[in-house]
């Protein structure tokens, strides 16, 4: 990954976690609508995401080509319950992990970029795809947080 990428992976953890930090725990668990995720259910699918990239981003270094299950992003987030827990843990454990994937792909081997994780919808994605999609994804949940 370039410099620029690896700058702006880092950034953005940075800057929302000081704007995430500004939140407080009864804003944190307001839900919008009874069908919308609150704000801690939105960093919780955040770490679903971290934690679901985290494999396929690690695995993909071992394996030229590799099948992940599919992700059921609401099953995830009721499961988890971030609903019920601390916001302070929720941030610090968002936080952290995130600065631990960019640890990773600050070190990815740059010749595995071209691996492909094949979806359960056959779709074949690269590991570079995967790695630049993560911050897309990251930055338009932040977003929506943001606009809150």
């Amino acid at each position: 990954m370039t410099p620029e990428f690896i700058n702006d992976f880092r950034n953005t953890i940075s800057q929302a976690y000081e704007g995430l930090r500004k939140i407080d725990e009864a804003q944190a668990a307001a839900k919008p609508e009874a069908d919308q995720w609150s704000i801690k259910e939105l960093i919780g699918h955040l770490l679903d995401s971290a934690s679901n990239n985290h494999q396929r981003i690690v695995r993909l270094q071992i394996f030229d080509a590799i099948e992940f299950p599919f992700y059921q992003q609401d099953d995830f987030v009721r499961i988890n319950d971030y609903q019920n827990e601390s916001w302070e843990f929720l941030l610090a454990f968002w936080r952290l992990y995130n600065l631990h994937l960019l640890h990773i792909i600050e070190k990815v081997d740059r010749t595995k970029l071209e691996n492909i994780w094949l979806t359960s919808d056959e779709r074949k994605l690269s590991l570079a795809y995967i790695i630049e999609d993560y911050l897309k994804h990251l930055k338009h949940h932040l977003s929506q947080i943001a606009e809150r």
